[in-house]
């Protein structure tokens, strides 16, 4: 299952047992993602069992406000309850605040997340699902 928005893309692979999101240029506010946990509930319905999620920003080159991070936060909340029991977000190295916080509120909330720069590094992670 796939889904396309302006700025966002979702993608379901049931048969890798993921689901990708990419953010791509431009948004940069949680007011440019309207239907956004609606799609993610969209997809983690057509969820069975465990899955990873890839959290891709590197097509991204604007700075995420800390209200967009909390978009993605709620977004990656309803994956997990779905079955996400491992997640790798790849961002620019340059968005050392983000990651930060990102890595705390994943901490507090036991996900099982790590932050990456580099794509396969972030795909090499998800592929064992050792948690």
């Amino acid at each position: 299952m796939k889904i396309k928005e302006k700025y966002y893309a979702l993608e379901l692979d049931k048969d890798k047992r993921c689901v990708y999101l990419t953010f791509l240029e431009g948004g940069e506010k949680p007011a440019d993602f309207p239907g956004f946990l609606d799609n993610i509930k969209k997809i983690a319905a057509q969820m069975s069992g465990e899955y990873t999620l890839l959290l891709n920003l590197l097509e991204n080159s604007s700075k995420p406000s800390f209200g967009t991070t909390k978009l993605m936060k709620t977004g990656q909340n309803l994956f997990q309850k779905a079955g996400v029991v491992k997640s790798a977000i790849v961002m620019q190295e340059k968005f050392v605040i983000q990651k930060m916080f990102i890595n705390v509120t994943s901490k507090l909330s036991r996900v099982n997340l790590k932050t990456f720069s580099d794509l396969d590094a972030a795909l090499t992670f998800l592929e064992v699902l050792d948690v």
